[in-house]
């Protein structure tokens, strides 16, 4: 079995990619390498991320910043 998608060779090197203004985003393990540490590296980052846009859209302010 082929597995050369499973290993990345040009991954952007940031835990997970997120567009406040879309209020959508990407993670997984293919951001920072193949690994299951890598994909809940990202995921946490990714909730962070979100957990931090929706508590600024709480307070009135705009996240896009972040």
């Amino acid at each position: 079995m082929c597995r050369g998608a499973a290993l990345p060779n040009n991954t952007p090197g940031a835990p997970c990619i997120f567009d406040p203004q879309g209020r959508a985003g990407i993670c997984g393990d293919w951001l920072l390498g193949s690994s299951l540490e890598n994909a809940a590296l990202s995921g946490m980052s990714m909730a962070s991320h979100v957990s931090i846009c929706y508590e600024l859209t709480l307070l009135g302010l705009s996240c896009e910043d972040d």
